[in-house]
């Protein structure tokens, strides 16, 4: 009997009244250990976000392949359309800004909060977001295929291995020594052609355009940004009227 009425468990773990999986918990805390059955099934959600969060960037690097003919991005259209909506404010006001068509999302997302009567910075961080957050999503799919270009080399090693292994267990056979060689040298022919060839210049095309996009986008900041702060609402201070001045005058 321990101290405050407190029963001491025996060696065995067993105690009376209590269930077998009672028993096997008494015994894992009698042992120092913890108690892993009750864990929460959501603690594992972190490894089903990395997986989702892979299977995206794999589909973002696939999708990245319909933009390799474009030309590098441009922002003067972009600062052109800027130069005009600015002077539909001047004449219209920021209201007449809501009805416009805007294809690209940036411009429109700032354009909209110009509306809203948000100031220069709010819009000038927002476009930093947006931009860094595009930025982002580039590296992943350059990434993607840079991961390719260096698993490349590796899977051909892999298939020169299994054709090795299929050659030197028919060594009885000239015929089918010649076809299990030509397996492993053209395992190892195609992932270097796959990683020299295709994934790394993909990878190279992607980051120069990631990178010429950047820069070209970070110049749309200021003119929006001045936009904002040329059309935004600003505070008219009270007018307080005082009897006596009015007698005096």
């Amino acid at each position: 009997m321990l101290p405050g009425g407190r029963q001491r468990l025996p060696p065995d773990g067993r105690v009376a009244g209590l269930s077998s999986s009672s028993r096997q918990l008494a015994r894992t805390l009698r042992k120092g250990g913890h108690d892993t059955r009750h864990v929460p099934r959501p603690l594992c959600g972190g490894d089903r976000r990395r997986r989702h969060d892979r299977r995206g960037d794999l589909a973002r690097a696939l999708k990245a392949l319909v933009t390799l003919p474009r030309r590098d991005f441009s922002a003067e259209p972009l600062l052109e359309q800027i130069h005009s909506l600015s002077r539909i404010a001047r004449r219209h006001g920021t209201i007449a800004l809501d009805r416009t068509v805007i294809v690209d999302p940036d411009l429109a997302a700032g354009i909209a909060m110009i509306v809203d009567g948000e100031g220069g910075e709010t819009v000038a961080q927002e476009l930093r977001h947006r931009r860094r957050a595009r930025i982002e999503r580039h590296a992943a799919a350059a990434d993607a295929w840079a991961g390719m270009a260096e698993a490349a080399p590796a899977m051909g090693m892999v298939g020169t291995l299994v054709g090795l292994v299929a050659m030197f267990t028919q060594m009885s056979d000239p015929r089918a020594i010649g076809q299990a060689m030509a397996v492993a040298l053209l395992a190892t022919l195609y992932g270097a052609i796959v990683a020299n060839l295709l994934a790394m210049p993909v990878a190279s095309r992607l980051r120069a355009a990631a990178r010429a996009e950047a820069f070209e986008r970070a110049r749309l900041e200021t003119p929006l940004a001045a936009l904002a702060t040329r059309e935004a609402p600003r505070a008219i201070a009270p007018v307080s009227f005082s009897p006596a001045r009015e007698e005096a005058s």
